[in-house]
């Protein structure tokens, strides 16, 4: 275990890189979220503690740069990662209404976010996916309320913008 500590750390670290874009591009992209941020972060500590493990146990000069890199990139995605949690701990994510597609295909929930004295109310709309995962197709900021209706099957009207779920239309405002 201790011979392949400094492949498992760098591997984990690759993952983890794969899995955090989405946490600091989100409103960017609207991409699906992969893994909630507590997982991704848990990989990145358990990738940084298998690279100080592993780097006693190395002679070569590119394994001690290897471990050295997946020290330095593990310990600054684990202080990265902390910023979506502490956002998620600190602004508040009250759940405003829910609706589903009429063929009951997508489900979408809408909340409106708060982040406190400094900031003015937003509305955030996430799609359901399998298992956790979720895609945000709908960011409206100023506002605090939400009206929803659905045109067709696919086609989502929120607040007066209209998207289509089945053709990955996402409204970023």
């Amino acid at each position: 275990m201790v011979k392949y500590s400094g492949w498992i750390s760098f591997l984990l670290l690759i993952f983890c890189l794969m899995f955090s874009v989405p946490y600091f591009f989100p409103y960017a992209y609207g991409g699906w979220v992969l893994a909630p941020p507590l997982i991704t972060w848990v990989m990145a500590i358990l990738a940084f503690v298998l690279a100080i493990v592993g780097l006693p146990n190395t002679r070569k000069w590119y394994l001690v740069v290897r471990g050295i890199v997946t020290l330095l990139f593990s310990l600054g995605l684990i202080i990265l990662l902390l910023l979506p949690l502490a956002r998620e701990s600190f602004v508040g994510k009250e759940l405003i209404h829910t609706t589903e597609s009429p063929n009951g295909e997508y489900m979408v929930d809408f909340y409106r976010m708060n982040g406190g004295a400094a900031t003015s109310f937003w509305i955030v709309g996430e799609l359901d996916g399998p298992l956790w995962l979720k895609k945000t197709v709908f960011y409206d900021y100023r506002m605090d309320e939400v009206e929803v209706a659905w045109v067709d099957d696919t086609t989502l009207m929120a607040n007066l913008h209209q998207f289509n779920l089945a053709e990955g239309e996402v409204y970023i405002e």
